[in-house]
């Protein structure tokens, strides 16, 4: 199975508050990240000529307040076929291309999905991203 898992940016309380109120009009600040074959993985930012892409245990982002999950389908893939998708996505999600608006968390976990075949995350979970 894979599952698309949604959390609150960072551990705020206020940004808790601010997305209960803000889903209500279709949107709010979340980290979003794909789980496939047992791990989580993202993306995010960093000064290093690095790939930007991250693994973690499942809803478990040390570095944000997890929220929910949407589960997108079975993609029918080994480890080593998902490897191989992450290692040819990986190039083109270097950590210092991050921009919160257009090349994010989110952005990455619908073009994963993509990859593996699943369908596509909820439109909510990065509705504020696209309107900037």
């Amino acid at each position: 199975p894979v599952f698309f898992h949604v959390y609150d940016v960072g551990k705020s309380k206020h940004i808790r508050r601010l997305n209960r109120v803000t889903e209500v009009v279709g949107g709010g600040v979340f980290h979003g990240a794909i789980e496939v074959c047992g791990a989580e993985f993202s993306f995010g930012g960093c000064r290093a000529q690095r790939s930007g892409v991250f693994k973690c245990e499942p809803t478990k982002c040390p570095m944000h307040g997890y929220r929910e999950s949407a589960y997108l389908g079975d993609c029918g893939l080994k480890p080593p076929q998902v490897q191989a998708i992450l290692a040819a996505l990986s190039p083109n999600w270097y950590g210092p291309t991050y921009d919160l608006i257009r090349k994010n968390c989110c952005s990455f976990s619908k073009a994963f999905a993509v990859e593996l075949g699943v369908g596509p995350v909820p439109a909510w979970s990065h509705r504020l991203a696209d309107a900037g």
